[in-house]
């Protein structure tokens, strides 16, 4: 078919649209945050082959912005620059052959995403000038001359954000015109009343009429949330990580009813006894942290047998500040081994050294914690470089009845500790205790050990 040249770059699929042997495109010229204002142009479709340049039209801004996003309904053109209070245009494409610039809206933040309803206009976009990061909007554009907006919510933690990119945006925003109802994945990151920071997700409901929009309940839904839907009067989310149910009677209380694993994202995994499997598995969206048990004949099973919630290891004197750090340390830089129907779990304190944990691991469906050992040491790190190793090697094994590891060189108080392999005797399984150390010297890129 025929090759069209166009002004600027197609960065969405909305920036295109054929409507009754036209096709019309709005682009900007040159690279990113250009000073070149966008340009609509049309062009006549004879055939597949054959596609003709009708008009260009230059946009006149108030001052040089990127545009942002574009979405055309029948003979109307709507397209949105950002700064950061940013203008709303229409374009009159009713004569295709001669495109008219018409009213403009100024409005905060941006819209990255617009839904046509007639003479009304559903959009969803960022508003960074309000305390949460995500806003959808309602506007009268019945006047092309003068849009009006009706209506804004804001919603989503205050850094919020959607899965989708513009593309595939439209599958994400789900507005059901005949319940009134516009239902919005979200996910990101918030300060919570304890002064921690953690990130959010889950499925915002809004209803709305033709004059308003009303803020609802959110759905809060594990993994980052990115489609939702409604099916026998269940609102259903689905993410990266299950399909949940919630109850929405109250749309102000979505009540989760059930839920369906997808995946489990498993950091470690080791087989403890003869039966079973462990797993060191999080979520990133909530910072969980736990240890999972599961069938040794099937560990990708959907229900585990049981479960240890790992926040519960730490003291509530630690503050919710350290809540990410206690992420960090419990799920990436955690180390598991097992002996016998016992698992040993290692992680990094903030104040330095680390802590093992013991777990008794001998009925699957009720895991117990048996001890907890402070110890001197930093938990062992792996490399992953260019310059190979490391897969082959482990720095903490169970090797008989002791627990070896290899803790990594370190800097404290200006003066650097050597790196070690230390040794800690399971002879009492729930009461492990160290026994040798032996200094390795710098081993700031050793590979780990073998048995």
């Amino acid at each position: 078919g025929a090759a069209i040249e166009v002004e600027g770059q197609i960065r969405s699929r909305w920036q295109m649209n054929e409507y009754e042997g036209a096709l019309r495109v709005i682009s900007q010229p040159g690279v990113w945050r250009s000073n070149l204002p966008p340009v609509v142009e049309t062009f006549e479709i004879v055939s597949a082959d054959i596609v003709e340049p009708m008009a260009r039209l230059q946009m006149v801004l108030p001052r040089p912005e990127s545009l942002m996003s574009v979405r055309f309904d029948g003979d109307v053109g709507y397209a949105v620059t950002f700064e950061r209070t940013d203008p709303l245009f229409i374009i009159d494409l009713s004569d295709v052959a001669n495109p008219v610039q018409r009213g403009e809206l100024e409005i905060p933040g941006w819209l990255y995403h617009m839904e046509p309803r007639g003479d009304r206009l559903l959009a969803l976009g960022f508003d960074q000038q309000e305390e949460t990061g995500l806003a959808i909007s309602l506007f009268d554009v019945a006047d092309l001359d003068a849009p009006k907006q009706l209506d804004r919510v804001n919603f989503g933690a205050r850094w919020g954000g959607m899965a989708e990119d513009q593309d595939r945006i439209h599958k994400a925003f789900k507005i059901l015109d005949d319940e009134g109802m516009i239902l919005m994945p979200f996910s990101g990151w918030d300060w919570d009343a304890e002064g921690g920071g953690r990130y959010h997700s889950g499925v915002q409901i809004v209803d709305f009429t033709r004059e308003t929009l009303t803020m609802r309940g959110a759905a809060p839904h594990k993994g980052r949330a990115r489609r939702a839907f409604l099916h026998r009067d269940h609102l259903f989310a689905l993410s990266d990580d299950r399909v949940e149910a919630f109850d929405i009677t109250d749309k102000d209380a979505p009540v989760s009813t059930s839920n369906l694993t997808l995946v489990r994202h498993v950091r470690r995994i080791v087989p403890v006894g003869d039966d079973v499997v462990a797993q060191l598995v999080s979520d990133w969206w909530t910072e969980d942290a736990r240890i999972d048990i599961l069938p040794g004949a099937d560990p990708d099973a959907g229900d585990a047998l049981g479960s240890v919630d790992l926040n519960a290891l730490f003291d509530e004197d630690e503050g919710a500040q350290n809540r990410r750090n206690r992420h960090w340390r419990l799920y990436w830089g955690a180390r598991i081994a097992a002996s016998g129907d016992h698992l040993y779990l290692m992680y990094g304190r903030d104040q330095g050294g680390s802590v093992l944990a013991t777990f008794d691991i001998s009925d699957p469906a009720s895991p117990q914690l048996t001890g907890k050992l402070d110890v001197g040491f930093a938990t062992p790190y792996q490399y992953y470089g260019w310059w190979g190793g490391g897969q082959s090697a482990t720095n903490f094994a169970v090797i008989g009845e002791a627990l070896v590891v290899q803790s990594p060189a370190q800097w404290r108080d200006g003066e650097q500790i050597p790196g070690t392999m230390e040794i800690i005797s399971l002879a009492d399984p729930d009461r492990p205790r160290p026994v040798d150390r032996v200094e390795v010297g710098d081993a700031r890129y050793a590979q780990g050990f073998q048995s």
